[in-house]
């Protein structure tokens, strides 16, 4: 495995134009471009396995902003129950120290 593979695997922004030119160079060899093609799957996959938010972005979002939903639906009940909007509050019992 050449060093600018290394590199482009590691930092992919981090490739300088030699190392590009170097890359480019290597994948013009059969063998070589179907080591660097199998490699970049694996680093694919791998990533993918390692950051699980990534593969199941658009439904964590999804959840997430059905759970804020849920979440003031809840808030909105409790203010509602807390507010004495058509409750009453029951009366409290005047305490009456206990003679023994």
């Amino acid at each position: 495995m050449s060093d600018a593979l290394v590199r482009f695997l590691a930092d992919r922004s981090a490739l300088g134009d030699d190392d590009q030119r170097e890359l480019l160079e290597a994948m013009k060899r059969p063998d070589e471009a179907v080591r660097v093609t199998e490699l970049l799957a694996v680093d694919g996959l791998l990533s993918r396995a390692l950051s699980p938010d990534r593969a199941d972005f658009r439904n964590r979002v999804f959840k997430r902003i059905a759970m804020l939903d849920s979440q003031r639906h809840f808030a909105q009940r409790v203010v509602q129950a807390t507010s004495g909007a058509g409750r009453q509050r029951p009366q409290r019992r005047e305490r009456r120290p206990r003679s023994w």
